[in-house]
């Protein structure tokens, strides 16, 4: 496992707005650090700019459940982990 960048623990702490929270590579963006629906769409592009990251191929329906809601029930998605964003710097793409 790389070392998590240290750019990207800063932009995932201003992200969520939590300075002190401690980031590791097995945390889940929508399970662990609860971003979903449009707010992981407006996360992976900004993720995917700072760090010149291609995401042509990235499936959002994969990793992420749209808006909570009374009418929808969430089902379970793949993990997008931070240790994925990380190594999605070192390749490029995600």
């Amino acid at each position: 496992m790389r070392k998590l960048n240290d750019d990207l623990i800063s932009f995932i702490k201003d992200e969520i707005l939590d300075p002190e929270f401690e980031i590791t590579a097995d945390l889940s963006l929508e399970d662990d650090l609860g971003i979903s629906g449009d707010d992981a769409s407006e996360f992976i592009l900004a993720f995917s700019k700072k760090f010149q990251i291609n995401i042509e191929e990235f499936n959002f329906n994969d990793y992420f459940n749209s808006e909570p809601s009374l009418f929808t029930s969430s089902s379970k998605k793949e993990l997008l982990t931070i240790g994925m964003l990380n190594n999605a710097i070192y390749e490029g793409k995600l």
